[in-house]
């Protein structure tokens, strides 16, 4: 893999490490409203719809604040990949092909990891499906938050100037993974994080061939909608 990121200033280089380190620390912070403490803090002993829903909105928040950090202290574009438009048939058999790969290696690792003993059942993940069960919206509005949201942050944000400040896209790759897979730690099992981290490595391998932000948040979603979709058909 080779460097195409322009290269970065010193101040702008420790503009975006504080840039990344923000935004962790952020996404960590907002990531403690659904544990047992903070629960019991507010007389709470679950997620409710409205803690669901403003958490969604805090994120949303933080992007945006993100994007005015980018902009206005480190003076450069949120996005630092210039992406080429891609037709829409183009797009669909992007999105389509990718998919197609996630559905491929995702399975394996949650196949192998089930055969070693390592796959537990989440507690946050069964009170999801409890608050999404019949509500289409918020299922919508969850896979929607979560494509969007944690893709411009990761992909979008974080591994191009990991790259920059590396000047290893292999690294970018493997650190942002790392750290969206770790971002997952709150839904309490191995899985929920190993699952995100192999996510994170393939749509960051894409991002970083073909550029197109749109593609993966695209997919993104469509993962967390059909996950999501399937579990609400299931699940009584």
């Amino acid at each position: 893999m080779s460097n195409s990121t322009q290269p970065m200033s010193a101040n702008r280089s420790y503009a975006s490490q504080l840039g990344i380190l923000f935004i962790l620390l952020v996404l960590f912070l907002s990531s403690l409203l659904g544990t047992t403490p903070f629960l019991h803090f507010f007389g709470l002993t679950t997620v409710n719809l409205t803690l669901l829903i403003f958490s969604r909105v805090l994120y949303w928040f933080f992007v945006l604040l993100l994007w005015w950090y980018a902009t206005n202290v480190e003076q450069t574009s949120f996005l630092l990949n210039k992406t080429n438009q891609l037709t829409t048939f183009d797009f669909g058999v992007h999105v389509v092909l990718l998919m197609v790969v996630l559905y491929l290696i995702i399975p394996f690792f949650g196949f192998a990891m089930f055969k070693m003993g390592m796959v537990h059942k989440s507690k946050k993940i069964e009170e999801l499906w409890v608050l999404t069960k019949g509500r289409w919206w918020l299922i919508v509005l969850i896979s929607i938050t979560a494509g969007f949201v944690e893709e411009m942050i990761f992909r979008g944000y974080i591994q191009p100037r990991l790259q920059q400040l590396t000047k290893s896209p292999v690294v970018a790759i493997l650190v942002t993974s790392l750290l969206f897979g770790a971002l997952h730690y709150r839904y309490g099992t191995l899985i929920n994080v190993v699952g995100p981290f192999v996510i994170g490595i393939i749509l960051g391998i894409y991002y970083f061939r073909y550029k197109q932000i749109a593609v993966v948040i695209t997919c993104h979603f469509l993962w967390d909608f059909i996950s999501l979709s399937v579990s609400n058909l299931l699940h009584k």
